[in-house]
């Protein structure tokens, strides 16, 4: 009797994930589907979207897979599969039902079919990069921050916007835009990648500038990264270098506004040296010119942008 998909995927697809060395999410929910406009519920449950698996690598989502029966086709599950890959931004899907699996490049919908899984290795070859593991992976791999009391999780579209912010790092670029949309979160997501770049000991000195363009702004990421203490969280003013205070902490923050006040004959971002911050983050980057300047010319950018404002960043 052929296996039903539960049995399927226990029985045949599991074990064949895990000979090639695949890790993978089971059961990840993208989505709460449909907009209920008749029930008391804002969604409707039973039009969730939810991938049967997601493929991770070193810590690096790089494909989904959807399972089928034992005795279905393992191509019924193609167009699902390319779907909910293009929800995350996920370049591969696969459809397997335990015995084939079929192998789809959502890049170029060019697809083929396999007897077993691809490795982990073989994936990454196929995007033609080096990657510079021995810096990076620690950062892939670290564990988000999860709140204590909220218990706030990293949603899959922000585990999916930091990953390809590192992927661009490992690759020796220094520069990613975040472009995300109104309400969906890009500084909590900014913090948590802070957060796996910190714990996963990829930045050499530990120092990241935050860049506001209003004091309200530069405020709220300042609480939003308070699972950093107090005296790893800085502020920076003229005051703040006037007393010396501002070189020690890792996590800085300001407008453009204060960095361009001169104290001492020089710009308050001149007390830095160029080489200071490992990291600038230019929050609502299309507001902003400051990004071009040269200072700080070697070290890694983050810009966040909402959508509707991407042509004129």
């Amino acid at each position: 009797m052929a296996r039903n998909e539960r049995a399927t995927c226990k029985e045949l697809i599991d074990p064949a994930l895990a000979a090639v060395g695949w890790s993978w999410q089971e059961q990840l929910r993208i989505g709460p589907g449909r907009v209920n406009l008749t029930g008391e519920a804002m969604y409707d449950e039973t039009q969730a979207i939810i991938a049967d698996y997601v493929l991770r690598y070193r810590g690096i989502p790089f494909a989904v897979l959807e399972a089928k029966a034992e005795g279905e086709s393992a191509a019924d599950g193609m167009q699902q599969a390319s779907r909910y890959a293009r929800r995350l931004s996920i370049r591969f899907s696969l459809a397997s039902n335990g015995k084939d699996w079929i192998l789809t490049d959502n890049d170029t919908d060019d697809y083929e079919t396999l007897t077993a899984p691809p490795t982990p290795d073989g994936l990454v070859g196929r995007y033609g990069v080096t990657i510079d593991w021995a810096r990076w992976e620690s950062a892939f791999s670290a564990n988000y921050h999860v709140d204590q009391v909220s218990r706030k999780g990293v949603r899959p579209y922000q585990d999916m916007a930091i990953n390809k912010t590192l992927w661009q790092f490992a690759q020796g670029n220094n520069r990613a835009l975040l472009l995300m949309a109104t309400g969906s979160g890009k500084t909590f997501t900014v913090f948590q990648l802070v957060w796996k770049l910190l714990n996963g000991k990829a930045l050499k000195r530990e120092h990241i500038l935050f860049l506001t363009d209003r004091n309200s702004l530069k405020d709220q990421a300042y609480r939003a990264f308070a699972a950093f203490s107090g005296t790893e969280r800085i502020t920076i003013d003229k005051d703040t270098v006037a007393k010396g205070k501002h070189l020690v902490g890792k996590i800085f923050f300001a407008n453009y506004q204060s960095l361009d006040e001169e104290l001492n004959g020089k710009k308050v971002f001149e007390h830095y040296d160029p080489d200071f911050f490992d990291l600038v983050v230019v929050d609502e980057c299309h507001r902003s010119g400051f990004w071009r300047l040269v200072w700080c010319a070697r070290t890694l950018w983050v810009g966040t942008a909402t959508g509707s404002h991407c042509n004129s960043a």
